[in-house]
This record gives structure tokens, sequence and C-alpha cells, in this order.
């Protein structure tokens, strides 16, 4: 009896360990960034007066984005009475097994204070995934001085996108139209023509004017 058991032993820890191979093995080949990246392609919207302004890429709905040749991106900044300038940057990402870390950032822009506008800058070449972060800077202290209240004050999420380099139709449809957008710098364009295009109809555009003015800051 017991020269049979050990053997049995044997076949039944190697059939236990074989689907565990298996399933990691699978893990890994499977694991794709898009499926992990928690992205958001509109930030602000909260109740404080600078944080409620929103901030929205223009990428698909997914806020996952493959910038053709040309490395442009887009982004609008909603109408506001409270003017603040906004930061885009963009950050190398550390992935591993199904989670992700931010690390060293890029590039970074300040856009100016502004009305609601569409910005057009070009990204940093895309050799690994890349996100692409935008948000006001609402803690913005033009005089210097300390707020007593800055305690009470909401910052707004930011807009979160993930930059890749292997595109989809989707992504070749929505490069062709920032390109279509780029035709419009220093000039307006149709506020409802942007909404069609770049799919925006989900979003609350109504105090937005009917034309909006294009920065294009290449540089």
């Amino acid at each position: 009896m017991i020269s049979l058991i050990f053997p049995i032993s044997i076949n039944i820890i190697f059939f236990c360990l074989i689907p565990t191979l298996t399933l990691a093995q699978t893990s890994n080949e499977n694991f794709n960034v898009r499926n992990v990246f928690p992205g958001r392609r509109v930030g602000g919207g909260t109740r404080a007066e600078c944080a409620s302004r929103l901030l929205v890429h223009l990428v698909p709905k997914t806020s996952v984005y493959v910038p053709d040749n040309s490395k442009l991106v887009a982004l609008v900044k909603g109408p506001s009475h409270f003017q603040k300038t906004a930061t885009t940057k963009f950050i190398s990402i550390n992935f591993g097994t199904n989670r992700y870390q931010f690390a060293d950032v890029i590039l970074q822009k300040t856009l100016p204070s502004t009305e609601a506008s569409i910005y057009l800058i070009k990204s940093p070449d895309i050799e690994a995934p890349l996100a692409w972060e935008s948000y006001y800077n609402c803690q913005d202290k033009n005089n210097g001085e300390g707020n007593l209240f800055d305690f009470v004050k909401v910052d707004a999420p930011p807009a979160l996108s993930l930059l890749l380099n292997d595109p989809t139709p989707v992504d070749n449809s929505f490069a062709l139209n920032i390109k279509w957008l780029s035709i419009f710098c220093n000039s307006t364009i149709s506020t409802q023509e942007l909404i069609n295009k770049f799919e925006l109809d989900d979003i609350n555009t109504s105090a937005f004017p009917l034309e909006l003015p294009v920065y294009c800051m290449f540089n």
C-alpha cells in the first residue's frame, strides 16, 4: 500500500499545480493596459467654484487614445466666471500585473486663464504607455498670501487619459478629427460641430458659447 500511495500523491500534487501555472501564464499573456487604466476624459464638475469648470480631453469615451504621427492631442476648457490657469502633463507609467503606478513627468505645460476654448498641443513620443492628466490650478494665490480657509477648498478630479501607440479604427477617426481641428488654429469653430465630431453628447454643454476659439500650443 505504501508504494501505491506515493505515486498517487505525486500525481495529485502535479495535477493541482498545472491549473495554477496555466492561469498565471494566461493572466500575463492577456494583460491589456486598456482594461486596467481608470481613465476619465472629463475633469471638473464638482461643486466648488473653480473645480466645477469642465475640462475635457478630446479622446474616445474610453479615455484611451492613440495619436497619429502628428502627435496632436486636444482638450476643451469649459465656461466659467472664475478664471484659473490649467496644467496638462504627460506621465510615464509602470505597469505590473493588473495594476499601474505613475512614474516620471515627461512633459508639462501651463494653459493660460481663458474663457471657454480649445487647446491643441503635441504629446511626447509614445514609445510606451503614457498617462495624460489635465486640471485647473484652483489653489493658485496671485498675491502670494495664504487663505485662512484654504482647507475647505475642494479640487476637481483631473481629466485623465491613457495614450498608446497601437491605434484602433476609433483612434484613427479621432485623429482625423483632431487634424481637422488644427485647421482652425487662432480662429473659432462651431460648438455644435465639435460636439458632433468628438461624441460629446453625454456632456452638459448648455452653458457653452455658440463658437469656441482654438489655440495651438505646438512649442
